[in-house]
């Protein structure tokens, strides 16, 4: 059999030459209607459009992407035409909430460190992702709100609220939700102009989900006279983001907020594991990236203390510096693509030890969090 594969997908080479299928590493934005004739199987990422126009002609049989959406895969033509279609839900769901956390931070003011149950950060989707980052906010201190129809519906859950109640009532807003244009739960612009002019002054929107969620046209309009602070890491027609906008915002990065060396891990062991038992292999995808993985760093907790207060903004950028990302974009949006294909995969939480300084509670909250601690190395 024969499988074209996504060569910007870690760990995959080799893989299933090992089980003699013949495998041709392509860059996702050249994989074409050509590359893929006689291909079996696609492995790839969001960056390859999966459409009738590429598949009609094509013998494809299962497509599998290395990516928590399937957006960019035409899941009606392909379930007409039998093909399966494989993905890695919540494979990068540490690396996301990571950034969200970076990003809320980096836009706090420091003085809103000392109580932040005062703070009420919205989060629209409660997914894998909007799970996690729940869970990490609350345990941080974060009074949440959560808005999720189709769950609200599904499981009669009486907690969730209303779009329009998460954006009068945050003080930050973050979007985890799929990129749908159609049906009851359509989100292509959901953020709109009537969303947006409910949000507080100075309200944080955060979006690291897919770009057309957010009408960025309305957006550009609110912050010609509202004062909002802003940060995207999608965005409409990538990877040719709004000029103006992309300048506009307080943060922008190239749809890197789940590009973590453990996400990609993820993401490749979950469509490995998943094709070898569809095709019956054996498989061990456990050991893909274990070595890499291994590596740990260590963060003395002391070092960010700055009058007995937690400096919560230092900490989180030790780990991953949001602001240098969207310096990098801002300086070159043209590269927008090449900083993306060329990124410096960052390591998640899991990768840092938090050295114990006597705040047992602390610690029990940064475990949670999901750091390592000496107790649960």
């Amino acid at each position: 059999m024969r499988i074209v594969a996504d060569k910007d997908i870690p760990y995959l080479n080799g893989v299933f030459e090992a089980y003699s299928y013949k495998v041709e590493y392509l860059k996702g934005n050249e994989i074409g209607e050509i590359q893929i004739k006689d291909a079996d199987i696609l492995i790839i990422r969001t960056r390859t459009i999966c459409n009738k126009e590429l598949l009609e002609n094509s013998r494809v049989s299962v497509i599998a992407t290395a990516s928590i959406g399937t957006d960019h895969i035409d899941l009606e033509y392909c379930n007409t035409k039998g093909i399966k279609v494989i993905s890695a839900p919540g494979c990068n769901a540490g690396a996301v909430t990571q950034w969200v956390l970076s990003a809320i931070f980096s836009l706090l003011n420091k003085g809103e460190y000392a109580d932040l149950s005062s703070i009420t950060l919205g989060i629209v989707g409660v997914g894998n992702i909007g799970q996690r980052l729940t869970e990490s906010a609350q345990t941080l201190g974060f009074n949440i709100l959560q808005c999720d129809p189709p769950r609200e519906e599904k499981e009669g859950c009486n907690h969730f609220v209303s779009l329009n109640q998460i954006a009068s009532q945050s003080d930050i807003v973050s979007l985890h939700v799929p990129l749908t244009f159609k049906d009851r739960y359509k989100t292509q612009h959901m953020v709109n102009h009537e969303v947006l002019s409910k949000l507080k002054p100075n309200a944080i929107l955060l979006n690291s989900s897919r770009g057309g969620v957010i009408d960025e046209n309305a957006l550009l309009n609110q912050l010609a006279t509202k004062n909002l602070l802003i940060g995207l890491d999608v965005w409409e027609n990538e990877p040719h983001p709004n000029a103006q906008l992309l300048q506009k915002v307080h943060i922008a990065t190239p749809h890197i907020a789940g590009y973590s060396l453990e996400g990609k891990v993820n993401a490749t062991r979950m469509v490995v594991e998943s094709l070898s038992k569809h095709f019956g292999l054996n498989i061990n995808s456990v050991k893909l990236g274990t070595k890499d993985i291994k590596e740990m760093h260590e963060i003395s907790i002391d070092k960010f203390m700055q009058n007995n207060m937690l400096d919560y903004n230092k900490l989180f950028n030790r780990v991953y510096s949001i602001v240098n990302d969207s310096k990098e974009l801002k300086k070159y949006p043209e590269k927008f693509e090449l900083i993306r294909n060329s990124y410096n995969l960052r390591r998640e939480y899991s990768a840092y030890t938090i050295l114990n300084n006597g705040d047992n509670k602390m610690m029990i909250k940064w475990s949670k969090i999901g750091f390592n601690t000496p107790n649960n190395q």
